[in-house]
């Protein structure tokens, strides 16, 4: 792992859009979602159980 800007960057982290993924912490823990947009480390999901977007660290999602 990388520390920058206080973020974990790990490189195992090769996500691509369209690809399920599970969230791992926070108030959504364990609900599925779709890749939508990557950035350097971040990504953006839809729930599909919620019709909802979220923005999140790629340490907060497992692939699924």
């Amino acid at each position: 792992k990388n520390q920058l800007n206080g973020s974990n960057i790990n490189s195992a982290y090769n996500y691509k859009t369209g690809q399920k993924i599970k969230i791992q912490s926070g108030p959504f823990l364990f609900k599925k979602g779709i890749i939508n947009k990557i950035s350097y480390n971040k990504i953006t999901i839809t729930l599909e159980s919620i019709n909802l977007n979220l923005v999140l660290n790629k340490s907060s999602v497992v692939a699924a």
